[in-house]
């Protein structure tokens, strides 16, 4: 907006908005119950401490735990759906590389 594009983004605001889909009552009601469904009746989501699992606190994390390549991987197939090429193939290059160290192909 500070750039003078405001008429811009109005008209692509509005014109996303024409394309848009609006759920009905019935939709609304079954994705609601999805999401009911979703919650943990123990998490209150109120309270500020989190429970963790005791049996895993305290385990230290080590390198075959921590495959950093891999969730590169998924970010890396977003870019592709998006197209963002050039992104891609440069975490792709990344996730050879990292792979190839690892052992992990």
């Amino acid at each position: 907006m500070n750039l003078g594009l405001g008429k811009d983004a109005e008209a692509l605001v509005d014109e996303v908005g024409s394309r848009s889909y609006v759920l009905n009552e019935e939709e609304k009601k079954v994705n609601f119950e999805k999401i009911k469904a979703l919650k943990d009746p123990a998490d209150d989501l109120k309270s500020k401490q989190i429970p963790f699992h005791p049996v895993e606190d305290g385990a230290p994390y080590v390198l075959e735990q921590l495959r950093i390549h891999e969730s590169w991987l998924a970010l890396a197939e977003e870019h592709i759906k998006w197209g963002h090429y050039v992104q891609a193939k440069d975490l792709l290059k990344e996730v050879n590389l990292h792979a190839r160290i690892l052992k992990d192909q």
